[in-house]
């Protein structure tokens, strides 16, 4: 099983996604976002209200279906923020580049200086998890997690700082 990725930002921002999407296949991942080919303008409705809830439902599957959220944080913010706490709260590991808000700074996140940096740190726990057998979901989320706070733990001895997320 590959790495599972939802990579979450403004909506505006889709392009940057799918070119994201595209760069995790060719690692050997599998990105989980479908809402990146959605037509229309972020802010105007799109379709109905029953549309709008069905396709909010799609996202929450497809987050809940991942081993890991990218978010790109942007000065605008927008859904990749409720998506960030949705997936801090289903114990989802966070890899946060971009603009960073309180969530970022909640156990399981890893801030990261650009999304070049976090799909480094994604080829990392798809290393660490990819197997030749199926392994659990949960089991591959507790890998990354024990990952990040690890690499927390290095770089506060490092700083002599505390780790931000050890708990």
């Amino acid at each position: 099983m590959s790495l599972r990725v939802f990579v979450s930002t403004n909506f505006e921002s889709r392009a940057l996604v799918r070119a994201l999407h595209t760069q995790l296949i060719a690692l050997g991942m599998t990105p989980t976002a479908t809402w990146a080919d959605i037509p229309g303008v972020d802010g105007e409705p799109r379709r109905s209200l029953a549309e709008e809830r069905a396709q909010a439902a799609i996202n929450d599957h497809d987050l809940g279906s991942s081993h890991v959220l990218l978010v790109i944080g942007t000065p605008r913010g927008g859904e990749h923020l409720c998506e960030a706490r949705l997936a801090n709260t289903l114990g989802i590991p966070v890899v946060w580049s971009g603009r960073t808000c309180l969530s970022a700074y909640r156990h399981g996140v890893r801030i990261v200086q650009s999304s070049d940096e976090g799909v480094e740190l994604l080829k990392r726990f798809n290393g660490l998890i990819t197997k030749p057998w199926a392994t659990d979901i949960d089991w591959a989320r507790d890998v990354i997690a024990e990952e990040i706070v690890r690499l927390e733990l290095d770089e506060a001895r490092r700083f002599g700082t505390p780790a931000q997320g050890a708990a």
